[in-house]
């Protein structure tokens, strides 16, 4: 049985009908967090089921204020009945920790504690990837402030050598007054932007890498794509495209 949850824009030439053939349940809820909304496909959403639940809960809590979804109404009625200030404390450290963990074994291990009650703060490995990666923020920062530069209402950086693309690209965003930052990473001959938008923005991300990506496909032979979900995205390319992919996203914003 495979039951399909998720919280990202569905791109345009998915087939939702055909997708759902495939899967015991699927479930999209673009303004939530895909832990929240598994979590009321799994239980539900009363205060009484979240009451009883409280460890399946909290999980989910952290997915929704980790996942920019900190507006969802889930989290609103997990902050309702338990201390806001602690669930917001266990959620960012994990939010932290996984800017710098790639080892899919040690993430394996890490969930494998949370979904027996171990809090975040409680395990060792995220206390440390959470120091470090605070730590990077602050070598981040300054690197940011010297190399940022604009183009229209887009800020760019290129291969900040700490801290995660999407921490980066936010900061690049707030730095150079733009409405939205692009961080960017090339790898032999392809490229990785992620994108991230002012808190005061309210374009969809996520629709706007799609469309970019549908509409430049022509140019990168097929080989891009782009998505994500309202307040960050991402988009894979040949290296050549980027620069046509940071005037089409300027030319974008100026119509929104």
């Amino acid at each position: 049985k495979i039951y399909y949850y998720d919280n990202h824009l569905i791109p345009e030439h998915l087939d939702v009908k055909d997708l759902e053939t495939h899967v015991t349940e699927y479930r999209n809820t673009e303004f939530s967090s895909t832990a929240a909304t598994t979590f009321m496909a799994m239980y539900g959403d009363t205060e009484e089921i979240i009451v009883k639940n409280r460890r399946q809960a909290l999980l989910g809590a952290y997915g929704s204020i980790s996942d920019y979804a900190k507006n969802c109404g889930f989290l609103r009625k997990v902050n309702n009945i338990w201390d806001e200030s602690s669930i917001q404390f266990q959620a960012f450290l994990l939010k932290q920790a996984s800017r710098i963990i790639e080892s899919d074994n040690l993430k394996r291990s890490i969930v494998n504690k949370l979904s027996v009650g171990i809090l975040p703060s409680e395990i060792a490995e995220v206390d440390k990837a959470a120091r470090e990666a605070s730590r990077e923020i602050d070598v981040a920062i300054p690197f940011i402030k010297k190399n940022a530069i604009k183009l229209g209402d887009v800020g760019i950086i290129y291969e900040c050598p700490v801290a995660s693309m999407g921490h980066n690209a936010y900061v690049t965003a707030t730095m150079t007054d733009s409405r939205i930052g692009i961080a960017i990473k090339k790898m032999g001959e392809t490229a990785t932007l992620v994108l991230r938008k002012r808190k005061t923005e309210f374009i969809h991300l996520g629709d706007l890498a799609n469309k970019i990506a549908k509409q430049l496909e022509p140019l990168a032979d097929g080989e891009i794509s782009g998505g994500g979900e309202m307040a960050t995205a991402g988009i894979s390319c040949p290296r050549r495209m980027v620069d046509n992919i940071i005037q089409t996203i300027d030319q974008m914003l100026a119509t929104q």
